[in-house]
C-alpha cells in the first residue's frame, strides 16, 4: 500500500529546502541580484555624477575630477576608451584626463594604432617637427607603400568618402597631437617627456618596411645584412599570402641566425627588428582574413588574432618599461573592456548578436590585477562619421533603449564612477544595451569598465570647437 502521508511529507520537507536555498542564495548574492529599475537608477546618477562646464580640455576644471586620485591609487594603466572613432568631442574627452594625469606623472601613451605610426608620432611629440606627422600612414601618408598593388584593398577603405571629410579627420588628428605636444614643451629641462607608442597591427605595413631596412642598412657590407635586406624587398608580383610567407620565413631565419644577428645589430636594434617584422606579418595576415566580409566567421577569427596582436606588442611595452612606469591606452571601448565575457555587437535581445573575442584590456585586466581603471566615453545623440558611407556624416538620434538615454536626463557633460556600494548600481550588473560607433552593443556596463565619462551631443569631424578651446 502507498503511504501517501509519507510522500507529502518528504515532498514538503524537499520544497522548504529548495525555499531555504533560495533564500539563502539571494541572502548571499548581494545588491548586483537585486532588480532595480531605470527610474532608481537615474536617480543614483543623478546624485554621484561630477559635472564639468566645459569640454576645453586648457579650462576644464581638474579639481571636479579629485575624486580620481584615490581611485588611481596603486593604479598603473588608465584606460580613456572612445565610443565612436569619428566623432570630434571624444580628442576633448581625452585631453581632459591626459592633462590631469601627466600632472601626476603619468608620460606613457598608447594608441589602437601600428608601431611604425605610434614611432613617428613619437618623434614628433620629442622634436616638434611636423614632418614626422607628415609621414604617418593612419593620417594619411601613402609614400611608403608598395607600387604594384594597395596594402589595404579597396573594398576596406572609405572610397566613397568625400575628400573634405578625410580632411577633416587629419586635420583633428594633427591637431590633437599639436596640443600633446604643448604639454612636453610646457617641461622644465630634465623632466620626462610624454612619449607615444602603438599597440595595435601594422595594417598600412609601408613604414614598417623603412623602419626594418633602417635597422639593417647600416651593416650592409656584412653578407648577414644583404641577406636580410634582400628578403624584405617586396616583389612586384608577390600576392598578400605569399607576402606573408616571406616575412614568416625571414623571421624563422633571424631566430635560427640569432647570435650573428644580435653581434651585427646589438641587442636592442634585433628585438626591435623582429618586433616590426612579426607586428607587419600579423597586420598582413589581417588584412587578407578581414576580405572575407564584415562579421563574418572569418572576419571574427581574424580579429580575435588582430587582438592577440595587441597582446604581444603591450607584453613588449611593459618588458621594456620601469615596473612603475604608468601608462594610458587609447581606443575603441570595446577593446578597451576589463571584461570581454558577455560583450556583444548587437542589442540583448538581438538572436544575431556577435560576441567580443577577448580584449586587449581584458588581457591586461588579468596579467595587471588590480592595476587597471578603465573610462569609457558614452553619448546620447549628434553626428558622427561613417568613412563607408557615401554621405559620411550621419546622425545619430537618441534611443529610449540604452543605458545613454538615461544618462542623458542626469545632465549634458559629466564623469560618473561605478563600485561606490549603492544597491541601485547594480542596474549595470545585468545585460544593456549601449552604442558602438553609433550602433548596437551590449553588455554588463559595471564589469567593463570602472566609470564612464557622458557628453549627451557629439559632432562629426570638421565641426568647429568654440572660439578659444
Amino acid at each position: 500500500m502507498i503511504d501517501y502521508r509519507r510522500r507529502y511529507l518528504i515532498f514538503f520537507v524537499a520544497l522548504g529546502a529548495v525555499a531555504l536555498h533560495m533564500h539563502l542564495a539571494v541572502a548571499q548574492a548581494g545588491p548586483s541580484d537585486v532588480h532595480v529599475s531605470g527610474k532608481d537608477f537615474l536617480a543614483w546618477v543623478r546624485e554621484n555624477a561630477i559635472g564639468l562646464d566645459t569640454l576645453d580640455w586648457r579650462s576644464a576644471d581638474l579639481n571636479r575630477l579629485s575624486v580620481l586620485d584615490k581611485l588611481l591609487d596603486g593604479k598603473r594603466i588608465v584606460y580613456l576608451a572612445e565610443p565612436d572613432h569619428y566623432v570630434r568631442e571624444k580628442y576633448d574627452f581625452q585631453l581632459i584626463f591626459i592633462r590631469y594625469l601627466f600632472g601626476r606623472g603619468w608620460r606613457q601613451i598608447g594608441m589602437e594604432m601600428g608601431r611604425a605610426d605610434g614611432t613617428r608620432i613619437d618623434r614628433y611629440l620629442e622634436t616638434g617637427d611636423i614632418t614626422w606627422l607628415d609621414r604617418v600612414a593612419s593620417y594619411g601618408y601613402r609614400g611608403d607603400e608598395r607600387a604594384n598593388r594597395k596594402d589595404i584593398p579597396e573594398d576596406l577603405v572609405p572610397a566613397k568618402s568625400d575628400r573634405d571629410f578625410v580632411k577633416n579627420i587629419h586635420d583633428e588628428q594633427y591637431w590633437f597631437q599639436k596640443q600633446l605636444r604643448s604639454f612636453n614643451e610646457s617641461l622644465s629641462p630634465g623632466e620626462p617627456r610624454l612619449h607615444w607608442f602603438g599597440y595595435d597591427a601594422d595594417l598600412r605595413p609601408g613604414g614598417a618596411y623603412v623602419d626594418a631596412e633602417k635597422l639593417v642598412q647600416p651593416h650592409e657590407a656584412d653578407p648577414l645584412a644583404r641577406k636580410i635586406l634582400k628578403r624584405l624587398v617586396r616583389p612586384e608580383d608577390e600576392s598578400r599570402p605569399e607576402e606573408i610567407k616571406r616575412l614568416r620565413g625571414l623571421l624563422v631565419f633571424l631566430e635560427h641566425e640569432e647570435g650573428p644577428v644580435r653581434d651585427m645589430l646589438g641587442k636592442a636594434d634585433t628585438v626591435e627588428l623582429r618586433r616590426a617584422l612579426r607586428c607587419l606579418a600579423d597586420g598582413l595576415g589581417f588584412i587578407e582574413a578581414g576580405r572575407k566580409g564584415p562579421m563574418s566567421d572569418d572576419w571574427h577569427s581574424a580579429m580575435g588574432k588582430r587582438e592577440e596582436t595587441m597582446f604581444r606588442q603591450m607584453d613588449d611595452v611593459l618588458e621594456d618599461l620601469p615596473p612603475n612606469e604608468k601608462i594610458i591606452l587609447l581606443g575603441a571601448f570595446m577593446h578597451l573592456s576589463k571584461n570581454s565575457d558577455r560583450l556583444q555587437f548587437g542589442a540583448v535581445d538581438d538572436p544575431f548578436a556577435s560576441p567580443m573575442w577577448p580584449s586587449i584590456g581584458d588581457y591586461l585586466d588579468k596579467k595587471l590585477p588590480g592595476e587597471v581603471y578603465s573610462i569609457w566615453m558614452l553619448y546620447d545623440h549628434g553626428r558622427h562619421g561613417v568613412p563607408m558611407r557615401e554621405d559620411p556624416i550621419q546622425d545619430v538620434h537618441s534611443d529610449p533603449y540604452t543605458v545613454e538615454y538615461l544618462l542623458a536626463k542626469a545632465g549634458a557633460l559629466f564623469f560618473l564612477p561605478f563600485h561606490t556600494g549603492d544597491h541601485r548600481e547594480s542596474y549595470l550588473a545585468h545585460m544593456r544595451n549601449f552604442r558602438p560607433n553609433g550602433g548596437a552593443g551590449s553588455g554588463l556596463l559595471r564589469t567593463h569598465t570602472d566609470a564612464v565619462f557622458f557628453v549627451a551631443e557629439t559632432h562629426e569631424p570638421g565641426w568647429q570647437r568654440p572660439k578659444g578651446s
